[in-house]
């Protein structure tokens, strides 16, 4: 069983490599849900809360590598809105790893294969041994 992952992206280097991955035809499950955006900085804890709210397991956000952002210095922006979301977790007795930040190469395909296949396989763990011990994930 695959977890439900929304992955925001970036419209640069995020996407590149979503693209390069579904071109040279590497598949990733498709409980994965993929919303391109201009920048990872238009995004805040509240709309990483919100996606988990409404049903994703976990929420990949992906972007460009730490001063390679198109837009400038509002690239950083996203560490701060991706630290608040997981504290925000934390404070309400929720699992924080179901929040991961990727930072990748432009054009790596296979970089995001590996990073959605393996957090799929953190949340699915994370799952099981909730499921085993009864408590919150």
């Amino acid at each position: 069983m695959n977890s439900r992952i929304v992955v925001f992206s970036c419209s640069w280097d995020g996407w590149s490599c979503i693209d390069a991955a579904a071109n040279a035809g590497m598949p990733y499950p498709a409980s994965v849900t993929v919303i391109k955006l201009p920048c990872l900085s238009g995004i805040d804890a509240g709309l990483i809360l919100r996606a988990l709210e409404y049903g994703a397991d976990g929420v990949l956000l992906l972007g460009c590598q730490p001063h390679e952002c198109r837009h400038g210095r509002y690239g950083e922006n996203i560490e701060v809105e991706f630290d608040k979301a997981r504290q925000l977790l934390s404070m309400l007795g929720e699992n924080s790893d179901r929040v991961r930040l990727a930072r990748l190469d432009a054009f790596d395909g296979t970089g995001f294969i590996e990073t959605v296949k393996s957090f799929n396989a953190a949340l699915e763990s994370k799952a099981k041994v909730t499921a085993a011990t009864g408590n919150k994930p």
